[in-house]
């Protein structure tokens, strides 16, 4: 079945690139994970966890992985003193534009002997990010670690990305910060 699935994702990434809708993306995600499930390959957490989130109203089911990042994201917040940062800081910057992400997908494609235009192409892959953001805008990441209570991407202009996130503080309140990747 994977030899399928490959030869599917071939056709598609040769045909469909830059990846313009919000569709192709959540296919190009799903038989991502098809392959990895095939192969009961327990590698590539980033691209389990976007493909899972992709296809679910909101993400409840919290890896240790993303539990640990989501703890940073919200130490990088508690030590602003704004609700709104201009300049990501170097713990929020890999997650807000997806560079993980992108590390994960090219060795997954070159793995499998897929075309790598997505990922090493910076039009393609901000065109994709752009995407991938949208899909997940209404679809946020719910109580990821015990001080954040929501965590979203918003999409903006120019394939440029944000986040939005609603954590709890200490007076039992929420707070709400964003910050947007900045042009690259």
């Amino acid at each position: 079945m994977t030899p399928a699935i490959i030869t599917k994702l071939n056709k598609f990434l040769l045909t469909y690139m830059p990846l313009t809708e919000e569709s192709q993306v959540v296919y190009l995600l799903v038989e991502m994970r098809k392959i990895l499930d095939h192969g009961l390959i327990r590698s590539y957490p980033l691209i389990r966890f976007y493909a899972d989130w992709s296809v679910h109203t909101a993400k409840d089911r919290i890896t240790p992985q993303i539990g640990f990042i989501m703890d940073n994201i919200y130490k990088e917040i508690i030590e602003k003193p704004l609700n709104k940062i201009s300049d990501p800081a170097p713990k929020l910057l890999p997650f807000i534009d997806m560079m993980e992400l992108r590390k994960e997908m090219g060795y997954f494609l070159g793995e499998h002997g897929l075309p790598d235009g997505l990922v090493n192409s910076n039009a393609n892959w901000f065109s994709f990010r752009s995407n991938l953001a949208n899909v997940l805008a209404d679809q946020p990441i719910l109580d990821p670690c015990n001080n954040i209570h929501r965590f979203a991407y918003k999409a903006l202009k120019n394939n440029l990305v944000a986040i939005v996130v609603e954590y709890r503080k200490e007076d039992s309140t929420f707070g709400e910060f964003s910050v947007e990747e900045e042009a690259s």
